[in-house]
């Protein structure tokens, strides 16, 4: 059995399912890690500069969600964790690269929260 997560809390598969997996993944994408990809969105150096990389806000906040943070105000707590989800939004939404559909205000939270980021 492999353990997937650094922190070893994360469910176990077989190590033949996982190379497997690993396998189909790379020949659509050639080069593909498992592991580099797994230490970039753990890093939160790594998504800090992602994020400041991002040209829109739905990517920012794709981003902020990576992030490990605790949010106490309610109404920001429910747009990063639950309105943008981008498996629930594609069904009925304009192109969120084309069309910038998050509030400003939820963009300047996330900006609060990643600058407060242990980096």
């Amino acid at each position: 059995m492999l353990k997937l997560g650094i922190d070893g809390n994360d469910p176990e598969m077989e190590q033949q399912k996982f190379a497997a997996g690993c396998d189909k993944i790379k020949f659509d994408m050639p080069g593909f890690s498992y592991i580099g990809i797994l230490k970039r969105v753990v890093d939160d150096g790594t998504l800090k500069s992602l994020y400041d990389s991002c040209i829109n806000g739905y990517e920012k906040l794709q981003v902020c969600r990576l992030i490990d943070h605790e949010e106490n105000i309610p109404i920001i707590e429910k747009f990063i964790k639950q309105t943008y989800h981008i498996e629930n939004e594609f069904i009925c939404q304009l192109d969120p690269a084309r069309f910038d559909t998050i509030p400003e205000y939820v963009i300047t939270e996330c900006d609060k929260i990643v600058a407060g980021s242990s980096l």
